[in-house]
């Protein structure tokens, strides 16, 4: 018997009960009663609730894998909290020792016992804020994100905790990093600290999961009689009558559903029906609730919101506003934000903006909902950040914490396919997180500057393999009587299959110019290429000031000729209308065969730069519609500037 063997005998019924773990103090023998185990090693009875429902998708007896070792779930406490409950599944790992797998509306996190580089009292706890920061670990700042309190705690199986009070409390704090942790205080002045560890369901690997289905809560609504099915009991505290309107939510420590008012307005517009089902990312949901909700501000914008359930992925939630859709879920890995209203906040490299703030009116609503829904109009102070298709969803209770939601953008075509049954409206404006015309910026200035720099390289690398090589060079002179003179070249060969020519031109024009035809004829089948430019240069005093236009140098080409037997005929003409047009007497030319072409460069990085020019001009026009009706929006400052 004892700790050696880990067999006891239940001091109620006698039957033989079993610790699997030394460490281990509180079990639930079969007959129903609690044991506790003293440190003498005897047991006794200990007063304390056990669970009357088993309705949940884990069970004593699951099994699972986390960080490479297998567990399985020996014991749980369900703490039942404000508005809230939350499970602490027990988990017996495969190298002997416990955790907590903390489960409930969703979010799943492995909990295990830390020590804070500092000590922490329940004053100094109690004495905090929420978002006040405090030094868990010296390496970075930790913050206050949510504060409960226990009402009531139930057991079932082998329970890792100490002795505790009804009233436990649970203090989470958050670092940036995706670093949390929670302060468990079971009785007074008796704290434990928990790393928290956000997992997803379907990381864990379940198996043995209870399939039964399980058990809604009835709650009869006497303004008309109806009884109303709470499908997700305990984890649902608040429903909503669909004949009448009258809104109900669970008060706990005995007294159960309380009715409370009616709905401002009972139309039950919903486009989605309740009980539709339909599958979101891979995840097979069905519509429990609908509510209409405002803002509560002069503006008063309305939207619809419904509830969806997986039993093993929990709670979503599908909004709609205006025929745009998005899809939120409650996130445990969040951004983190301290006492401060920032305009911007990041996560995971990715920079969000404020889109809003707002608190909510309730308008109407039926089904049933995480919480309660209806204790949390005008007290709940949220925020919207968006990097769109993506939204951070920020919700803030002086009494009890923050909640994160991460929202993403929902085609309405899909949704449409998803939920056969429902009557999507129309899309009468750009949704806050969707997604066309969304470009990232960072990225296209540092595709367009690569793509830049390529062309330059390129550009580069050809100018190192042509020949550069002068084919002819002279000085045509012109006699001091005539205004034209012509020439003619020695043959040449072009041996490149393609290539071209630079006509490098000079002359002391002085006031007046002097033009070049120039025609490449090929020797062999007569095929000719002109080319016409002009040197000029021009100066004055005019106005107290000195000006000037042209050149005495200039450069033509001509592009793409073929490889052969070529000579050259130049006549150069010069101006006869200026006083002394026989100061230009000579035109110096030289024809230089397979150059680099920087015009072509230029030419191309124009082009390159018509892609991102126009891809801007669309995300500035987009991005106007999508922050109109946002007082945020960054737009309305540059209007304003």
């Amino acid at each position: 018997m004892g700790k050696e063997t880990g067999l006891y005998q239940c001091p109620a019924c006698s039957r033989t009960v079993q610790f699997r773990s030394k460490e281990t103090q509180i079990t639930v023998c079969t007959c129903g009663q609690v044991l506790k185990r003293l440190d003498s090693d005897d047991l006794v009875a200990k007063p304390a609730f056990t669970l009357p429902d088993h309705n949940d998708l884990i069970q004593l007896g699951t099994t699972g894998a986390y960080n490479d070792q297998t567990f399985e779930v020996i014991g749980r406490f369900r703490v039942w909290l404000q508005e809230s409950v939350y499970n602490y599944w027990t988990i017996l790992l495969a190298d002997g020792s416990l955790a907590y797998l903390a489960e409930a509306y969703g979010l799943y996190a492995i909990l295990q016992q830390m020590r804070p580089e500092q000590t922490f009292t329940a004053a100094d706890i109690n004495r905090l804020d929420v978002s006040d920061s405090v030094e868990l670990t010296i390496s970075v700042p930790w913050y206050l994100q949510r504060r409960d309190k226990a009402w009531k705690y139930e057991l079932e199986g082998e329970v890792w905790m100490s002795d505790a009070t009804d009233q436990i409390k649970l203090t989470d704090f958050y670092a940036r990093g995706d670093l949390h942790a929670e302060a468990i205080e079971f009785f007074d002045n008796y704290i434990l600290f928990y790393n928290i560890d956000f997992v997803e369901y379907a990381s864990l690997n379940l198996q043995n999961l209870n399939q039964n289905l399980p058990a809604p809560k009835q709650v009869l609504c006497t303004s008309c009689n109806t009884t109303i099915e709470v499908k997700t009991f305990p984890y649902a505290q608040s429903c909503s009558c669909p004949g009448c309107g009258t809104r109900f939510a669970f008060k706990g420590a005995g007294t159960g559903f309380k009715t409370l008012k009616k709905d401002k307005e009972n139309d039950n517009a919903a486009s989605i029906p309740l009980g539709e089902k339909g599958t979101i990312k891979g995840i097979d949901y069905e519509v429990i609730g609908y509510a209409l909700k405002e803002e509560d501000n002069a503006e008063a914008a309305r939207w619809k919101e419904y509830v969806l359930y997986n039993r093993a992925e929990g709670y979503a939630f599908l909004s709609e506003y205006a025929g745009s859709w998005l899809y939120a879920r409650e996130r445990g890995n969040s951004p983190v934000i301290g006492s401060n209203r920032p305009d911007s906040i990041y996560y995971k490299g990715e920079e969000y903006d404020v889109y809003n703030r707002y608190s909510i009116r309730i308008i109407d609503t039926a089904g049933e909902f995480p919480y309660d829904i209806f204790d949390d109009e005008r007290r709940i102070a949220s925020a919207e950040y968006i990097a769109p298709p993506y939204m951070w969803i920020f919700e803030k209770s002086n009494d009890e914490g923050i909640n994160w939601f991460i929202a993403e953008h929902q085609n309405r075509k899909e949704l449409e396919k998803q939920f056969p049954n429902a009557a999507m409206p129309p899309q009468t404006e750009r949704g806050v997180l969707d997604p066309r015309g969304r470009i990232n910026l960072p990225i296209l200035i540092k595709t367009t500057l690569a793509g830049m720099l390529f062309l330059t390289l390129v550009h580069i690398f050809i100018g190192t393999t042509e020949q550069q090589r002068t084919v002819f060079s002279g000085d045509l002179q012109l006699k001091d009587s005539t205004a034209t003179s012509t020439f003619v070249s020695p043959k040449f060969t072009l041996t490149k299959w393609r290539s071209n020519l630079a006509f490098d031109l000079s002359s002391p024009v002085d006031n007046n110019w002097i033009d070049m035809e120039a025609t490449l004829v090929n020797a062999t089948n007569g095929q000719e290429y002109g080319l016409q430019q002009t040197v000029e240069y021009y100066h004055g005093y005019e106005d107290g000031e000195s000006w000037s236009e042209g050149s005495n140098d200039e450069t033509a080409y001509l592009s793409s000729i073929p490889s052969g037997d070529y000579f050259l005929r130049i006549e150069a003409s010069r101006d006869t209308t200026s006083g002394d047009w026989s100061s230009v007497k000579n035109l110096d030319v030289i024809v230089k065969n397979d150059v680099p072409m920087h015009r072509n460069l230029f030419i191309f990085l124009g082009l390159l730069l018509v892609w991102p020019i126009v891809a801007y001009i669309w995300y500035f026009i987009n991005e106007r519609r999508r922050w109109k009706n946002s007082e945020f929006s960054p737009y309305k400052k540059i209007a304003n500037a």
